[in-house]
C-alpha cells in the first residue's frame, strides 16, 4: 500500500472501521422522529455504529418508559432498523443501564440473582461455651452506602454455609491477626443452624458464621425493578438467555439482526457490590468448585478473605491477616479464590452467553473483569470484541486481543469537553469505541446542537 492510498483509507475509512457512539437515551424524552433523526445525524458525521441503553431521566414514568415497557421496546426496534439500514452496527445491553447483566424476571432471592456470602461473629474466652442457635444475618439492616450504581432491593432469605472458629493473636485498630493454626472448621458440627461449643483453653477466640444471600442490587430504569443476576452459578446466565430469547428478541428484532452483520451485545464494567460484612461474591457452587479445581476446602480460610472494597478490587482491605509465617500461604489461598472466580466468570456467564449470541447473530463485546476480583486476561479470549476503560487496562488486554485476532480492543476515556453536545432531547455520550468519551451533561444542556426537530416534551 501506497502512502496515497493509506491516506485515502484514514481519511475515508470502510464503516466498519469508524468510531461508534455510546448512545445513553434519556428515558422518555424522544420520539421516533428524534431517534431516525439522531442516528442519520451520527451517520452523517461519520460514525459506524450505535450503542444504545437506558439512562433514568428522574420523574420520568419508569413503568412506561423505562426499560422492558413497550415505548423501549419500540425505541430499540427504531434503532436496529435505522442503524441497520445505514450499514451501521447496532450494540444492545445485557440489561437496564450499563454497569451489569440483569433481569426484570428475578427477585433477590431467585437462584438467578447476584449472591454474596456475609458473615457474623461471636466472642469467646478460652474455656468459654455456647450454646444453641447461631446468630443470622439482620437482612433488614441499614446498609452502608456504595459509589456503584443501583439500589440494595428487598433481600429476605438466607442459607447457612459455614462456621469457622479462630484465635484471635492481635486486636488493634490497624489490623486483626488470626492463629492459622488455631482454625477450627465447625460446619459439620452444626445441627439445625444451632451449635454447641466450647473454645480451646487459652487466648481470645471468635467464632465466625458464614450465610449466603443475594446481593439485593437493582438497576433502573425499569418497567418494573430489574435486580443483577449472578455471575458465578450457571443459574444467572441461564436466566439472562431465556429472556432474550423469549421476550427482548421478537420476530421483527430477529429480522433486523439477520440483516445487520455487526449486531452485538454490548456488557459493560462490571459493577457488582456487595453489602454484607463479608464482602464477597459467591454462589450456591463456589465452595464445591474451589475444591475441585485448587484441591483443598475454602471453608478453613474464609476468614482470612473475608473484606470490604472500595468500588475497585484493587482497593480490598483484609479483614484479618495471618501471622508472618502463614502470609505466602494465604496469599495463594487469595489467589485461588481469584482464580476459581475467573474460571466461573469464564464458564458460567461469558462462554455459554456468546454462544447464545452468535447461534442468534450477534457477537459479544465486554469490558472484561473490570473492577471485580477475575483475573484481567484470561476471559479475553472468550468474547469478541474487548472494551478497556484506562490505559492499564488497554495495555494489559492488547496483547491478547492480537493474540487471538480479536477484531475491537477499545478504550474509553473522559475529554475535558464531549466531542459535540449531546443531541435531541438524550445524552449521547458523545462515546466512540475504539476511542470512548462519555459525558452525561446536565439537563440545561441537553438541547440540539444539529438542525432538525425540536426536542420533544415527555409524551404524556
Amino acid at each position: 500500500m501506497t502512502m496515497v492510498d493509506l491516506a485515502r483509507v484514514v481519511k475515508d475509512p470502510p464503516i466498519e472501521y469508524r468510531p461508534e457512539l455510546r448512545w445513553w437515551l434519556a428515558e422518555g424524552l424522544h420520539t421516533d422522529a428524534t431517534l431516525r433523526h439522531e442516528i442519520e445525524m451520527a451517520h452523517r458525521l461519520g460514525f459506524g455504529g450505535m450503542e444504545f441503553l437506558a439512562m433514568d431521566e428522574g420523574n420520568i414514568d419508569h413503568a412506561r418508559y423505562g426499560w422492558g415497557a413497550e415505548e423501549w421496546v419500540n425505541d430499540s426496534q427504531i434503532v436496529a432498523e435505522e442503524t441497520t439500514k445505514r450499514n451501521m452496527s447496532v450494540s444492545f445491553t445485557s440489561g437496564t443501564n450499563w454497569s451489569n447483566a440483569n433481569l426484570p424476571t428475578i427477585d433477590a432471592d431467585h437462584p438467578a440473582a447476584a449472591r454474596e456470602l456475609d458473615v457474623v461473629s461471636e466472642e469467646l474466652s478460652g474455656g468459654a461455651s455456647r450454646h444453641g442457635q447461631l446468630p443470622r444475618i439482620d437482612l433488614k439492616a441499614e446498609r452502608t452506602s456504595h459509589e456503584l450504581p443501583g439500589q440494595r432491593g428487598e433481600v429476605n432469605e438466607q442459607t447457612f454455609v459455614a462456621g469457622v472458629a479462630a484465635r484471635v493473636v492481635e486486636d488493634g485498630a490497624a489490623r486483626v491477626v488470626l492463629d492459622t493454626d488455631s482454625v477450627v472448621d465447625l460446619t459439620g458440627e452444626v445441627r439445625n443452624e444451632a451449635l454447641d461449643w466450647t473454645a480451646p483453653g487459652d487466648g481470645e477466640w471468635r467464632l465466625f458464621v458464614y450465610w449466603m444471600h443475594g446481593t439485593g442490587q437493582t438497576a433502573s430504569p425499569s418497567a418494573s425493578t430489574n435486580y443483577t443476576v449472578n455471575y458465578l452459578d450457571p443459574d444467572g446466565v441461564q436466566a439472562v438467555m431465556e429472556y432474550w430469547d423469549s421476550v427482548v428478541l421478537t420476530p421483527r428484532l430477529r429480522e433486523q439482526i439477520g440483516r445487520n452483520p455487526r449486531a452485538q451485545m454490548y456488557m459493560d464494567s462490571l459493577e457488582l457490590f456487595t453489602t454484607g460484612a463479608g464482602g464477597l461474591l459467591w454462589g450456591r457452587t463456589v465452595a464445591g468448585e474451589f475444591r475441585s479445581r485448587r484441591g483443598y476446602d475454602i471453608t478453613p480460610w474464609l476468614p482470612f478473605l473475608t473484606r470490604d472494597v472500595e468500588m475497585m478490587a484493587v482497593a480490598t482491605t483484609y479483614h484479618h491477616q495471618p501471622s508472618e509465617e502463614h502470609r505466602i500461604r494465604v496469599e495463594k489461598v487469595r489467589f485461588d479464590y481469584v482464580r476459581t472466580l475467573t474460571d466461573l466468570y469464564i464458564e458460567n456467564m461469558l462462554r455459554p452467553f456468546a454462544a447464545f449470541l452468535h447461534a442468534n447473530g450477534m457477537t459479544l463485546r465486554a469490558e472484561i473483569s473490570y473492577g471485580l476480583p477475575f483475573e484481567l486476561t484470561r476471559p479475553c479470549p472468550e468474547v469478541d470484541g474487548i472494551e478497556t476503560e484506562s490505559l492499564e487496562f488497554a495495555l494489559r488486554s492488547m496483547p491478547i486481543a492480537c493474540w487471538r485476532d480479536r477484531p475491537t480492543c477499545s478504550a474509553s476515556s473522559t475529554p475535558p469537553r464531549p466531542v459535540r453536545p449531546p443531541a435531541t432531547a438524550c445524552s449521547t455520550t458523545g462515546s466512540t469505541t475504539r476511542s470512548l468519551r462519555p459525558s452525561w451533561p446536565p439537563a440545561s444542556r441537553r438541547r440540539s446542537c444539529t438542525a432538525g426537530p425540536a426536542p420533544p416534551a415527555p409524551r404524556a
